[in-house]
Order: structure tokens, then sequence, then C-alpha cells
């Protein structure tokens, strides 16, 4: 007997300081033309999108940081798990 565990995208929590300049040059690697602005201090942090294409909504264009934050890998991840049978 087995289990499916299915997940539809697995990513770590954003990091209690953002690394403006991995995530521009993220952002730069797969031609988002996203740039961004980081603000940091006063024990937060957060992102300001400086431009983006026009045929990106805003909400797409945050997204798509948000992804970079959050080393998203989209799924769907299938995992098989074994269970025994008392």
């Amino acid at each position: 007997m087995k289990v499916k565990l299915t997940l539809q995208q697995i990513s770590v929590s954003p990091p209690e300081a953002l690394d403006c300049p991995a995530i521009q040059k993220k952002l730069d690697e797969v031609n988002s033309e996203i740039k961004i602005h980081c603000n940091v201090g006063g024990g937060s942090s957060g992102v300001d999108i400086l431009s983006k294409p026009e045929n990106l909504t805003d909400v797409a264009a945050r997204d798509m940081v948000y992804d970079v934050i959050i080393d998203a890998h989209p799924g769907p991840w299938e995992f098989d798990i074994p269970i025994n049978s008392p």
C-alpha cells in the first residue's frame, strides 16, 4: 500500500534580510525586464518595483519577484510513500 503526496510548489521561507543584488541578478538571468530596489532597515525589509514590461501587471511582477526571493520551484512534485499495514 502507498500514499501519493503532491506538492504544487517547493520553496524556502523568505530571508530576514534581502540580498537585493542577488535578486536582481536572478531576475536579469530570466530576462524579466523587472528592476527592483530593496528597502532594508528598522527590522524589516521589502522590495519596490522600479520598472517592468508594460504588458506585465503589478501583481504578476510582484509574484515573479517573490518567486525569486523564496526560490520557488513549481510542481507538481509527486511522491509515492509506501506504508506498511499493521
